[in-house]
């Protein structure tokens, strides 16, 4: 019988036989899209809404999140002609934000706005393209003052234009100088990320802004601090564009985790610049590595700071689980006729249904234990120790139940894909949307069958 490590390496083995990644055109036209993105042309765009409003947003948050919501838009649009947009929502919920949005593109029509210059709700939304979105109030601006008479301050940035080789050349690795400060940190986020490459048997770095440029070494630090596959990558980059493509994976995985400062962008890790480097590799330390963040806060601090990385780790791995039932699980026992039979989705995800409401259960155990706002007051830890005592007590039967069906589901999932090719689709959909393969869904149980990073000890 083989032990977990043993699955691991032979899993590890079948993932690096694995050619080259095909990238999706959505993924492609991420990646151009990451190319194009100038942070003083979205600082500029931002000083001018703050203008035309007489208020400043927040700072220390991106545009696109004080934008989301629609309301700055619409209140932008009543500024410039007022009574324009009659109800402004004033809410959380997504469907009336997107009303928020649509209402404000509406009226961009309605002011004459080219139908180029506009943009789609997800674009801002889901940040699926927030460049169209900076040119939109871009062109805007400038549709104002010619045509509407506006008698408020103009926008005098120019708007950013470079086709995809100026772009590419433009971000070719430049020599920088360093500031002494600068240079320190360059030194300890070194020697730090070098410890975890070491353990992960990779490649040390030497230079932070030279050897960071191909994202490998960036992708595999996170997959150690996660213990998660990040995605398709690809591992031995020779073009720019390869080398473009992993950095843009990594800056949106860590984004979509941890959300990242304002102004890094793809272009300028690439380039190594040491502003976008140092920021990057700060915050995948402070947020990412728990033990580092643990080391530097005081004592009476830790036990709050766990609670809320345990609740956010369970939120996000129980939406995993549920989003593999309910987009593959689902769809193939009840599509007509269905895809795979009982016996065929045991097969290949096993006791996933089992894994994931025991998981959701404890998740609202925690959230009933721990209201959010009042986390910071609990210093007494017994209450979350008979909780991980509850967890623990049927982790490792569930899980060893996974476990033992694992090895076989990865061959047999192959099978089936190859002879059933509504199920292929399905998967090859699924892929597609997620950026993953669906191995490196099946394998987040066997990665997260111990809580090692929340269990008692670290606690005490």
């Amino acid at each position: 019988r083989r032990s977990n490590n043993e699955r691991r390496c032979r899993l590890g083995r079948m993932m690096r036989i694995r050619s080259s990644p095909s990238f999706s055109l959505d993924d492609d036209l991420r990646i151009k899209e990451d190319f194009k993105y100038d942070p003083e042309f979205e600082l500029s765009v931002k000083r001018w809404v703050e203008s035309v409003l007489e208020e400043r947003m927040p700072d220390g948050v991106s545009l696109q999140s004080c934008l989301k919501d629609g309301v700055t838009l619409c209140k932008l649009v009543n500024k410039v002609k007022p009574g324009t947009i009659r109800r402004i929502n004033q809410s959380t919920i997504a469907f009336l934000q997107r009303e928020n949005l649509n209402a404000y593109v509406n009226a961009c029509k309605s002011f004459g706005l080219h139908s180029s210059s506009l943009f789609d709700e997800n674009d801002l939304y889901e940040n699926k393209n927030f460049n169209l979105v900076l040119t939109n109030l871009y062109h805007l601006s400038h549709h104002l003052i010619k045509t509407m008479e506006f008698a408020g301050p103009q926008m005098n940035a120019p708007l950013p234009s470079p086709g995809l080789v100026t772009a590419i050349i433009g971000a070719l690795p430049q020599s920088h100088t360093y500031s002494a400060e600068e240079q320190q940190e360059m030194t300890e986020l070194c020697t730090w990320m070098n410890s975890h490459l070491a353990t992960a048997k990779c490649q040390p770095v030497k230079d932070l802004t030279a050897d960071l440029n191909t994202g490998v070494q960036l992708i595999k630090l996170i997959e150690r601090l996660t213990g998660q596959s990040i995605g398709l990558y690809e591992p031995n980059p020779t073009l720019a564009w390869h080398s473009m493509s992993n950095l843009s994976l990594v800056l949106h995985y860590v984004n979509d985790l941890v959300s990242l400062p304002v102004g890094i962008c793809v272009t300028d890790v690439y380039k190594g610049k040491p502003s976008a480097v140092l920021g990057l590799l700060r915050t995948i330390r402070d947020r990412l590595d728990i033990e580092y963040a643990l080391s530097k806060m005081p004592k009476h601090e830790r036990s709050a700071f766990l609670i809320k990385e345990l609740i956010t780790t369970e939120q996000v791995y129980v939406s995993k689980l549920f989003l593999v039932i309910e987009t593959l699980m689902t769809p193939a026992r009840l599509s007509r006729p269905a895809m795979l039979s009982r016996g065929e989705v045991d097969a290949v995800f096993g006791n996933w249904k089992d894994i994931a409401f025991k998981h959701e259960a404890f998740l609202d155990c925690l959230r009933g234990a721990f209201p959010f706002k009042k986390i910071a007051t609990y210093l007494d830890t017994s209450i979350l120790f008979k909780l991980l005592d509850g967890l623990m007590s049927w982790i490792k039967p569930v899980y060893t139940t996974y476990i033992l069906n694992y090895d076989a589901s990865i061959p047999f999932c192959a099978s089936l894909r190859k002879s059933n090719q509504r199920f292929d689709s399905l998967v090859a959909r699924f892929e597609e949307a997620q950026a993953m393969d669906l191995y490196s869904f099946l394998i987040l149980p066997v990665q997260s069958c111990v809580p090692n990073a929340f269990n008692s000890s670290s606690l005490k």
